[in-house]
């Protein structure tokens, strides 16, 4: 019996790995593909429904206050089960010429993969340069994390330009050949993870939720939810803010190793910088700087932009002594200098 070692033996355990992996996503293939029919069927009465309230609303004209709020919530509600219906498609990384067809006309140049830590204002920055660049929205991933695999047929249309992903994509070698072989331009966006650890709870708490389903490592258990805050704090501390620095690591090791070409931002050059962080991005992305000339909106004022509220040290004020302690035990003395996140 022949041993393996060293390099032969990591890629023997990488491709049990894999085997592993697309056996399990096989397995979701159907009830996923039956999901996704499902979901058509509901967005085109979603698509009936909102038509019906926008008469509505012109025959009603001056007395349509509480229409108008029907129509934005219907309207949410179909933007919420769009963006769903995209990443089900993603998951059974459907025919290339099915997808192709629903995209809309967008201009011409390399499209934009926005890979964010989660719970980063990320859905802010990407809804700013989608809406104001006329970039066409894709999803090129299966939308897991930590670990979340790209769709290749996805993918090789995005790497055709136009578009814009927002995604929390790892920097597995998985996904490092695949985005190198069809090289969008890469943002990679963070934030302090002792502050998205914090916001990871609050928005878990909101959620209405009692599950983590697109949690791909350490699960949230659903007695999780019924601790009070510090216990929720302590178990998250254990199980999950090592999972944001490795994310962080992960990116800054292969961007450093000259693995894959990107560019880092963080939320807190955004609050400090405004229209001029969106300025930098859009001149890095070969965009036209001129259509940022307007206001920003406020974070508020779309539900869309998922922002809560926006603050940079709330974590230092929250977590008791002991907490602090132990998350700036954790973060790694390197991330905090390069990135100007003080113990």
């Amino acid at each position: 019996m022949v041993r393996l070692a060293g390099p032969a033996l990591s890629l023997q355990r990488w491709l049990r790995y894999t085997i592993r992996s697309m056996n399990r996503l096989r397995a979701q293939l159907d009830p996923l593909g039956q999901e996704l029919e499902s979901s058509r069927g509901e967005n085109a009465a979603l698509r009936a429904q909102l038509h019906s309230v926008g008469q509505e609303l012109e025959t009603a004209r001056g007395e349509s206050s509480p229409l108008r709020a029907q129509l934005q919530s219907v309207g949410l509600e179909l933007a919420v089960q769009r963006r769903r219906n995209a990443m089900l498609e993603a998951a059974v990384d459907v025919d290339h010429r099915a997808i192709e067809t629903r995209l809309p006309a967008s201009p011409a140049g390399r499209s934009i993969l926005f890979n964010a830590l989660p719970k980063s204002a990320s859905s802010y920055c990407f809804e700013i340069l989608r809406r104001r660049m006329g970039l066409a929205e894709a999803s090129i991933s299966l939308g897991y994390f930590p670990i979340d695999m790209v769709a290749l047929n996805r993918l090789k249309i995005f790497a055709e330009g136009g578009q814009i992903a927002h995604h929390h994509v790892d920097a597995s070698d998985a996904n490092l050949t695949l985005l190198r072989q069809h090289p969008p331009t890469i943002i990679v966006h963070l934030r302090d993870p002792r502050q998205v650890l914090l916001s990871w709870i609050h928005h878990l708490m909101g959620s209405g939720a009692r599950a983590t389903p697109l949690q791909t490592d350490e699960p949230v258990p659903a007695r999780w939810f019924d601790f009070a805050l510090s216990e929720k704090i302590d178990w998250m501390i254990d199980h999950h803010f090592c999972l944001f620095v490795r994310w962080i690591e992960d990116w800054a090791r292969a961007i450093d190793q000259g693995e894959i070409v990107a560019r880092f931002t963080t939320f807190e050059e955004m609050q400090a910088r405004g229209q001029e962080f969106f300025t930098e991005i859009a001149r890095y992305c070969g965009l036209d700087e001129s259509r940022l000339t307007e206001p920003l909106p406020e974070p508020a004022s779309d539900s869309l932009f998922l922002f809560r509220s926006g603050q940079i040290d709330e974590w230092r004020r929250v977590f008791s002594p002991a907490q602090i302690a132990r998350v700036n035990g954790l973060l790694p003395q390197s991330l905090g200098e390069r990135f100007k996140w003080p113990i």
